[in-house]
């Protein structure tokens, strides 16, 4: 009997727990991710494959490698998390979705083997599909995220080309540790022996951590701060032109960026230092192919503009024109799925760089666990009000939390219980040149786009 594709969907979600946090220290839990993947085959040594970890940018800078390996005509595997829409999402091959139907086939021969892992979860069920999925596709390249931390996370068992660590700040602290130094260590775990390490800008004491963890590998480093140099020649809300070139090379390189802000240039650096090395190991990817990746890389609700100035509401779709009234939306409406303090910061200097003169309303949603306080603190001082909403999802903080952690802030709020609502109420005080941001988790920025794009929900 054939398994549906929903109740796949549903055996995987059977293994979540989101009620509780995961074991800090549960070193077995890789001695059980290799035995499951020693039962399909070792589906994971069948393909080459790139190994990312970091805090931000991850997958950003996954997306730009899988879009220039495409562009250069290789077949590609990308694994991230979590989802936006569609539980697909997660196992991409050459820049689609995993099937229903592939998906379906091969979850049905996973449930086979759980009686006999009764402890793997819901991102090791996951983290195996993917990854056996990748193998039957025969891909040529497969970039692989790290989901929590790296030392211990399931993704750990890979054998990566290159690794690939971006910028670090604190984030899941209560199990990764509460210093930079600390959850350094943890992500560091990824270096393997001998395979080099692209390393984007870090924090002094997060980069001392790698490099240590580096040099116990024996692994060669290639720190992108010191190797690499990249400027921003312009900015306009359709994405930027980036000047990039390596730093023996006197000649710059021009490339056409969809992905707006400071932190996407570092982003774009770290991938082509990563391309470059593996250049150096024959594979073969065209200067031109790389610039056709990059101008072509899409990277959902990371400052992605959902609607302009001079767009009807009644051309966008119709339950957004509902929301607005039929009338015209009066200015940009952003989704970005900043969800701690270091990305609330990124997103406002994106603000600034890309709307200077902007003022700029917020539509405010944040998951229980995160520092939505660490985040009102970037925040706030750019904001000319606030919505304070809550996300579809069991990790949501409540609308009064928020409201309390705001308080101490002098930025004016309002309060609406979802995101239809939120939008309908901010567009009453929205001046002609405002800006609305909606942020504060992917979970918020994710039920954005629904109002405003035709997407897949399955």
């Amino acid at each position: 009997m054939t398994l549906a594709y929903s109740d796949a969907v549903r055996w995987y979600y059977s293994f979540a727990r989101f009620d509780v946090q995961p074991a800090r220290n549960d070193a077995a839990k890789l001695d059980r991710m290799r035995a499951l993947l020693r039962e399909l085959g070792d589906p994971h040594t069948q393909y080459p494959l790139i190994h990312i970890a970091g805090t931000k940018g991850k997958g950003s800078t996954a997306a730009l490698l899988e879009s220039m390996f495409r562009a250069g005509g290789y077949r590609t595997g990308l694994f991230t998390s979590p989802h936006l829409h569609s539980f697909r999402e997660r196992v991409r091959l050459d820049g689609q979705p995993i099937s229903q139907a592939d998906l379906s086939a091969l979850t049905a021969r996973l449930q086979a083997l759980a009686p006999a892992f009764p402890t793997i979860t819901f991102f090791e069920w996951v983290t195996a599909l993917g990854l056996l999925y990748f193998a039957a596709q025969r891909v040529e390249m497969a970039i692989i995220e790290a989901g929590l931390g790296g030392r211990l996370d399931c993704t750990n068992v890979v054998t990566p080309r290159v690794s690939v660590i971006t910028p670090i700040s604190l984030d899941h602290t209560e199990i990764l540790g509460k210093t930079i130094a600390r959850i350094a260590r943890e992500k560091a775990g990824i270096i393997k022996p001998g395979a080099p390490v692209v390393v984007a800008p870090q924090k002094p004491r997060a980069l001392e951590q790698i490099l240590r963890q580096a040099n116990q590998q024996h692994a060669r480093v290639v720190n992108v701060e010191k190797k690499w140099r990249w400027e921003l020649a312009r900015a306009t809300p359709e994405g930027q032109t980036v000047r990039v070139r390596f730093i023996k090379n006197a000649r710059w390189q021009t490339f056409q960026l969809p992905l707006l802000g400071p932190h996407q240039r570092v982003n774009l650096a770290t991938a082509l230092a990563t391309m470059d090395v593996l250049h150096g190991r024959n594979w073969r990817i065209s200067r031109a192919s790389l610039k056709q990746g990059v101008a072509n890389v899409e990277w959902h609700a990371r400052f992605e503009i959902l609607a302009y100035l001079d767009t009807p509401a009644a051309a966008i779709d119709e339950t957004t024109a509902k929301n607005f009234d039929g009338k015209t939306p009066r200015g940009y409406i952003i989704a970005d799925g900043a969800h701690n303090a270091a990305s609330a910061r990124e997103l406002v200097a994106t603000l600034d760089e890309v709307f200077p003169r902007a003022r700029a309303h917020f539509i405010f949603a944040a998951s229980a666990d995160k520092d939505i306080a660490g985040m009102f603190q970037q925040l706030a001082p750019r904001a000319a009000s606030f919505v304070l909403t809550k996300a579809q999802s069991a990790r949501a903080a409540s609308v009064e939390t928020l409201a309390a952690l705001l308080a101490p802030r002098p930025a004016p709020y309002d309060t609406a219980p979802d995101i239809a609502r939120a939008l309908e109420r901010l567009y009453e005080r929205v001046a002609p040149g405002d800006l609305i941001c909606i942020t504060g988790s992917l979970f918020i920025a994710a039920e954005a786009r629904a109002l405003f794009f035709d997407v897949i929900h399955d």
